[in-house]
């Protein structure tokens, strides 16, 4: 049993706009966002743990059969994303479905655009040397498999192979890249 303060939705009854709708006249229509291509990484991942983070979503009038339209406000990309992973579950014969959690905004426009915004524009992403320290972590403290951290970290096993090699730097080189010196740049 939930007990927690979401509401779940199946993904398909979730409208992301530009994609199931033309996107015109509406305020959270971002097109080069409804045109990004699926990330394989975030599909296994939402496979494995399901959907970790909360969307925003708000009511839009009605559908013609009279059900709200819930429009999702932050998190367009999960509910694509899942989406995704419950078609691959649908085609392996399974009934699962994949739900996600969601919490309900009320406001003007360019409040919730705003939201929308800040949410995507203001995401800063650990840097190199500290996801590589990380997949040490979960490696050799929390014993998980590389396999598995690819799936955990949304990569190839390819790149978690090269995650840990940053480990093995010269400590001038890790810092170099700790600093922000892309990777191609640095000889060892």
């Amino acid at each position: 049993e939930r007990r927690d303060d979401f509401l779940w939705f199946n993904p398909d009854n979730i409208v992301v706009v530009g994609v199931d709708t033309d996107g015109k006249g509406n305020a959270l229509h971002e097109p080069d966002r409804a045109k990004m291509k699926l990330d394989e990484g975030m599909v296994l991942n939402i496979l494995k743990n399901g959907v970790l983070q909360p969307i925003t979503v708000r009511k839009n009038g009605n559908k013609p059969d009279g059900m709200a339209n819930v429009e999702a406000v932050m998190g367009s990309q999960r509910v694509l994303h899942t989406r995704e992973a419950n078609r691959r579950l649908r085609a392996e014969g399974s009934d699962k479905i994949i739900l996600i959690p969601a919490m309900r905004k009320t406001g003007e426009d360019k409040k919730l655009f705003g939201f929308r915004v800040a949410e995507n524009q203001l995401r800063r992403d650990n840097t190199p040397m500290a996801a590589a320290r990380l997949l040490d972590r979960y490696i050799n403290e929390m014993g998980g498999s590389e396999e598995d951290a690819a799936i955990d970290f949304g990569v190839s096993l390819p790149t978690i192979k090269n995650m840990l090699e940053l480990l093995s730097l010269h400590a001038d080189c890790q810092q170099a890249i700790e600093d922000g010196m892309p990777i191609s740049v640095i000889k060892h």
